[in-house]
């Protein structure tokens, strides 16, 4: 679960962050669906690049949902990824962004598919894949893109066709994998990672209307028993050891 970094108002939450050439990466407030904020990739005037990834170890072959909410400013020069499943930092298959506006599912070394909606600049659109993989030849990754104001649903995209070039996915990116052009901007909100099921007839699909928001504790819960302090100040918000471990951006300077 990522709420956009309306937690701690930076990338803490992400343990890779990757920016090449003019790129850059923020916790950025002009953009956002739930909360205040949302990530921001950016390839700046010289076209850089600009992703972050998830944690590792957090998808499986026997089934994985990935979930999130995105806009962008302008479509790409060259069709784009802009969320990777991968094998630490080799794709197994792309949410690719197309210069027509069409979005694909693209596992790598297999068939491709697009869609026939066309995605609009400036928009949020929810993205969801659930996908399993049996072995290189067997599998299923379904793409269903909604319409985040709306929550309608645009299209599935199903690719399940020829031979992977790797599996045992371990994480997800999510930004520019490579360079659309200069000065193009990408958010991300909301995002969102589970597992389970293993087979086409246990596949589970997360097409629910799913928001993932910051909630700051504000007082003790009923278990105290970290009792030694570290530091000396806090934010000033809530009772108790709530307001040294609750600030915004987050320090570990204070806490208990």
């Amino acid at each position: 679960l990522e709420s956009g970094t309306d937690a701690t108002q930076d990338l803490t939450f992400f343990p890779t962050t990757t920016v090449g050439g003019t790129g850059s990466l923020a916790s950025d407030t002009s953009q956002s669906f739930t909360g205040p904020r949302a990530v921001k990739c950016a390839t700046g005037a010289g076209a850089g690049t600009a992703h972050v990834s998830t944690p590792d170890n957090i998808l499986v072959d026997t089934g994985s949902q990935v979930f999130c909410r995105t806009r962008f400013t302008a479509l790409p020069g060259t069709n784009q990824s802009i969320v990777r499943i991968k094998q630490t930092s080799l794709a197994v298959a792309d949410v690719r962004l197309n210069t027509d506006g069409t979005i694909s599912m693209a596992p790598t070394g297999a068939t491709a598919a697009t869609s026939t909606a066309v995605l609009s600049i400036d928009t949020w659109y929810r993205l969801t894949v659930s996908y399993y993989i049996t072995n290189t030849t067997t599998f299923t990754f379904k793409l269903y893109i909604h319409d985040a104001a709306t929550d309608s649903l645009i299209e599935t995209v199903t690719a399940n066709a020829g031979t992977l070039t790797r599996t045992a996915a371990t994480r997800v990116g999510f930004g520019w994998q490579g360079s659309p052009g200069n000065n193009y901007s990408l958010w991300y909100d909301d995002m969102y990672v589970a597992t389970g099921g293993a087979s086409s007839s246990t596949q589970p699909d997360i097409t629910e209307n799913i928001r993932v928001i910051s909630k700051r504790p504000f007082s003790n819960g009923t278990t105290n028993d970290f009792d030694t302090q570290i530091g000396v100040g806090g934010s000033g918000y809530g009772s108790g050891h709530a307001d040294e471990v609750n600030e915004q951006p987050l320090s570990a300077t204070n806490g208990w």
